[in-house]
């Protein structure tokens, strides 16, 4: 388990013990750590929960060509086997390409945040360890869903929507994350009412966009409707409503967004992505009750949820400026982490499927 440990190291000890460096030793250091955990996660050997699935997939797609890998229920990982199998890659290229997508959204999100390392440090035990080394293709709608959040954000909406397209191809429980465009309407109006006001207006003076917006989504439904109801049928009306751990993940994002409903009025944030923040965070603790009803669908919304924890975690040091308390808060929350990390590989029920830990370059 050596390889877990020193993928949470490194970003442990980059947020403990900075060091002032210039743009390009900085970019040189972060290329050459992506490339090690890019390493590590893409060319994994019979590591994580679903590998068997995976190859099994991937065979039929080698044998049979184009038609499973369109008829896959994740399209865009169906794709990747398929261009992987003409490449002649196997299963190792096709990790090594979705560990690409998902590190690359990661990265993108961490670098967005005050204290990089430590956003990087805090998805480490969950996002890399289990979802992107044991669940490839929602690792990737993961890393896109990352994307998501930073474009939002930055206000680049048209990036946003293609970056939530491509999660839903790779992952159809991606869908779910279509609450995020409701929160992206916060960064410009104050309440839901001047939301509604202002959409009315906007598209009002804009009939042709309302029009080939339509449509854009027809054509989008008709491809992805088929996989996408099944995904809600499945989450929203099956008797298999219990998630293993779910509860524990759920209750991981409703800490965070308790501390910033909280606390959030002390950040340095701009009032429009103080308010979209609240709103991840009322989801968050939504996801709490919804536990009783149906606790896999408040598991799979926890998931896209997680970069809450990275973005209230990484900013809490910032409250005690540069004393020794900020470093004491970011030890704090690196110590969490590593419990969380030892508790998931020596007690969750699939951690014999993360150990030993092996890499094809090894063998």
């Amino acid at each position: 388990m050596m390889a877990y440990w020193i993928m949470f190291a490194l970003p442990f000890v980059g947020a403990m013990w900075p060091v002032d460096r210039s743009a390009l030793s900085r970019a040189i250091l972060w290329a050459g750590f992506v490339l090690f955990v890019l390493v590590i996660v893409g060319l994994r050997d019979k590591i994580g929960g679903d590998w068997v699935n995976y190859l099994e997939a991937y065979s039929r797609i080698k044998e049979e060509g184009l038609g499973p890998a369109l008829g896959n229920r994740s399209v865009g990982y169906g794709m990747v086997n398929y261009g992987a199998s003409a490449a002649g890659w196997d299963i190792y290229g096709v990790n090594l390409v979705c560990a690409g997508f998902f590190l690359a959204g990661l990265l993108r999100f961490s670098l967005y945040q005050p204290l990089p390392c430590l956003a990087w440090l805090i998805a480490t035990p969950y996002l890399i360890v289990v979802v992107a080394m044991g669940y490839t293709a929602q690792s990737v709608a993961v890393g896109f869903t990352l994307l998501v959040y930073v474009s939002i954000l930055e206000r680049q909406r048209w990036t946003a929507i293609f970056a939530f397209i491509m999660a839903v191809l790779f992952h159809k429980s991606a869908v779910f994350t279509a609450f995020l465009f409701l929160g992206m309407l916060f960064l410009e109006k104050q309440s839901l009412l001047e939301i509604v006001r202002g959409l009315r207006q906007y598209l009002s003076k804009q009939p042709l966009l309302l029009i080939s917006g339509f449509l854009i989504l027809v054509l989008i439904g008709v491809q992805l409707a088929p996989g996408v109801y099944q995904t809600l049928g499945y989450y929203l009306f099956s008797d298999h409503w219990d998630s293993t751990g779910g509860t524990i993940r759920v209750l991981m994002n409703a800490v965070p967004a308790a501390l910033f409903l909280m606390l959030g009025q002390r950040l340095v944030l701009k009032a429009g992505a103080l308010r979209f923040w609240r709103f991840i965070a009322i989801v968050a603790l939504a996801c709490v009750p919804l536990l009783l009803i149906n606790s896999t669908l408040a598991d799979r919304l926890s998931i896209y949820l997680i970069p809450l924890q990275l973005f209230v975690f990484c900013r809490l040091p910032m409250l005690f400026g540069d004393s020794i308390l900020r470093k004491g808060a970011i030890l704090l929350i690196g110590v969490g982490y590593g419990i969380v990390q030892w508790v998931w590989l020596m007690y969750a029920n699939h951690a014999y499927e993360w150990a030993p830990y092996q890499n094809i370059l090894l063998l």
